[in-house]
């Protein structure tokens, strides 16, 4: 289905799922924000494709330190793997 990227000051702060709400006006993106958007979608279509395997792209993660923490130790899990909840805790 359709994503949205949500950029701030040069960095993706979140990619979600659109959400298909009629009273929702897009927003047009800075040139920067603009180069960024498209070369997160260049990038994640590679990855669909089955041609990537690591991204390239400025991020600014924003949550609590518990998340933050598991998210850097999800990153960690090799391409094509999987773990459960409990080998990752």
């Amino acid at each position: 289905g359709d994503i949205d990227i949500i950029t701030r000051e040069g960095a993706i702060i979140h990619i979600r799922q659109a959400e298909k709400m009629l009273d929702v006006k897009p927003v047009t993106p800075s040139h920067a924000d603009y180069a960024l958007h498209q070369e997160a979608i260049r990038q994640l279509t590679e990855y669909f494709e089955g041609m990537r395997r690591a991204f390239d792209l400025p991020l600014a993660v924003e949550g609590t330190d518990y998340r933050k923490n598991v998210w850097r130790e999800m990153a960690q899990i090799p391409y094509g793997e999987t773990i459960s909840y409990a080998e990752l805790a």
